[in-house]
């Protein structure tokens, strides 16, 4: 993880995950609703929302082209992604949260190692 943002070594391994559990829903077949997104909110208030698994791969791989785009700020470097401003100050400089790839983090914040992100606990974000 040396020379990576942890943020954006937690959302890949996070894109993985999700790229895995699309992959393994095709495999065992179709889910109720697997050509469409809809909501299911029966009497039993199960509340689920069905993706189909070729809309979750579509979403995996653009949340990495976005990730590619705006791997982060090191500590000693700035997110490429980010550009400037037209003074010549970086959106995101050496050691500053990267608003696109906080965006891409965010959905995950229910996942434990999203804390050792946001509070400056130590550890493995992975």
């Amino acid at each position: 993880m040396t020379g990576q943002n942890p943020m954006a070594v937690f959302v890949a391994a996070r894109l993985d995950e999700d790229e895995w559990v699309a992959r393994e829903s095709r495999r065992t077949g179709p889910a109720p609703g697997d050509h469409e997104l809809y909501v299911l909110d029966d009497d039993h208030r199960h509340n689920q929302i069905v993706i189909s698994g070729p809309r979750a791969l579509a979403e995996v791989e653009a949340k990495r082209r976005t990730l590619a785009r705006h791997p982060g700020a090191t500590a000693s470097s700035e997110c490429p992604g980010c550009a400037a401003h037209l003074d010549g100050t970086w959106v995101t400089p050496a050691g500053a949260t990267c608003p696109q790839l906080a965006d891409l983090a965010a959905p995950y914040a229910d996942h434990p190692g999203y804390a050792t992100l946001t509070t400056g606990q130590t550890g493995d974000p992975r």
